[in-house]
């Protein structure tokens, strides 16, 4: 079965060739494809490898894909294999009027299932027809500059809709308003921390994908030089760096602070993705635990490296947590902590207070072309999710976003630093700080978490 379209958007081929040839793209411009990435993470040619998830109905079918053929800013052609289905997508660029002409041609053939019978040509063709028409529209779309009905905040977040809104239903629903995202340039430099499992490890794939040199942050030495290890193994053409760290020894954070800022090189990003949630209070620094590792840790993280992000006019990205909207901001009870101990409520609370140290620094550092953001992942299936909220895990796990859909505002966050600076993200748009009045914090309430984070970070 042939699908075809022509499609017309309004960047030239030289812009839109590299885009299209890294296939991992294309949950940007597909629809049907919730999740993207690349297997082989060195520069992409004929022969790269991704491996995609596509949604047909009900059913979601992990497909293996290959470039096959590439003629440099004119011609790709892509083929993709799975239980059910295979797939040959041909996409040939000509330049039209100061922007591109792409004609779009997908051949779907059906395959035998698990001894089943093939699926039916006949009934995938209107499917597929209507494929080919989202794809066209998102083609179109994907290179058009982002628009923001509302560019304070997504004012559609509320009560109601939070849980569809966390959840797969609600990542797929937004990406169908995502633009490009840029290639970035070569040497462009990230650290991130937590990057042994869950989020982390995720953003650090899909970073090397992209040819970034990274800083890789962990607790772990054996985990930490596994991720590694499969990061080269699997081709990444970037510098690759292993640092151990504990985020509950400030001590240690200053020390790779400082061994950082040390090397002359620019840093683009610092992605404050490590985080915790503990079932039992504990007392580190004159702070409880969870403050020290959820919020001091990355303030001072960020702190010791704003001389390399200056160089860079880079960016911090802390990645925060939905639960944020649950509390109040509770100063007392950083330091120590209510009874009986909530790991939850303490986690949220740590969450909010570096929501509101986001904004502080990106203030402070407005003068050094430092933006500071934050963002939240919605409800997404890591490990630490399952350990720390097993019962909430249970009752959702066939909702969860996956770690890659969870992390992929902190990735987008850190390509292309969008301004202004000092806002809390979600889904690549502006999110509200509160959904209640009742949270809200007062002038005093920040003066005294400010200097909380002066003198921990001093």
């Amino acid at each position: 079965m042939h699908v075809q379209r022509n499609i017309r958007f309004p960047v030239t081929p030289e812009v839109a060739f590299p885009y299209l040839t890294d296939f991992s793209n294309i949950f940007e411009w597909d629809p049907n494809v919730p999740e993207a990435g690349r297997v082989d993470l060195g520069p992409v040619g004929v022969g790269s490898r991704f491996r995609i998830l596509y949604r047909m109905g009900p059913v979601t079918l992990p497909l293996d894909y290959e470039l096959v053929a590439l003629e440099p800013g004119r011609l790709l052609v892509f083929e993709g294999r799975g239980d059910r289905v295979r797939l040959t997508d041909r996409l040939h660029l000509a330049a039209d009027d100061g922007g591109t002409l792409l004609t779009y041609e997908a051949l779907v053939e059906p395959r035998p299932a698990f001894g089943a019978a093939a699926l039916s040509a006949t009934a995938l063709r209107p499917f597929m027809e209507r494929v080919a028409d989202r794809v066209a529209r998102r083609l179109t779309e994907v290179f058009e500059p982002a628009t923001e009905a509302d560019p304070a905040h997504d004012t559609g977040l509320n009560l109601a809709n939070l849980a569809w809104r966390f959840t797969t239903p609600g990542w797929n629903a937004a990406r169908d308003r995502f633009r490009a995202t840029p290639t970035p340039a070569p040497g462009f430099r990230v650290v991130i921390t937590g990057v042994t499992s869950g989020l982390g490890k995720s953003a650090a794939w899909t970073l090397a994908g992209k040819g970034c040199d990274l800083v890789l942050v962990g607790r772990s030495p054996e985990r930490l030089e596994q991720v590694a290890v499969e990061l080269a193994e699997a081709g990444a053409p970037g510098d690759l760096q292993v640092r151990v760290c504990d985020l509950a020894d400030l001590d240690a954070v200053r020390a790779l602070g400082d061994s950082l800022a040390t090397e002359a090189r620019p840093l683009h990003a610092l992605i404050n993705n490590a985080g915790a949630l503990h079932d039992e209070a504990r007392a580190l620094a004159g702070l409880e635990r969870t403050t020290v590792v959820d919020a001091v840790a990355p303030a001072l993280l960020a702190r010791r490296l704003r001389p390399r992000l200056r160089d860079a006019g880079g960016c911090v990205v802390n990645v925060v947590s939905g639960g944020l909207y649950g509390v109040r901001l509770d100063v007392g009870a950083l330091v120590e902590p209510p009874r009986p101990f909530s790991g939850v409520n303490a986690y949220a609370q740590a969450k909010r207070a570096l929501l509101l140290e986001t904004a502080r620094l990106d203030a402070a550092w407005a003068g050094d072309g430092i933006r500071v953001h934050a963002m939240h992942p919605g409800w997404a299936d890591t490990p630490g999710v399952r350990s720390s909220l097993p019962r909430f895990y249970r009752v959702t796990k066939a909702l969860l976003r996956s770690p890659f859909a969870g992390v992929d505002t902190a990735v987008w966050l850190a390509l292309t630093n969008p301004t202004p600076g000092g806002r809390l993200w979600f889904d690549r748009r502006p999110a509200p700080e509160h959904l209640f009045a009742r949270t809200r914090e007062t002038d005093d309430d920040r003066a005294r978490l400010a200097d909380l984070f002066d003198r921990a970070c001093g």
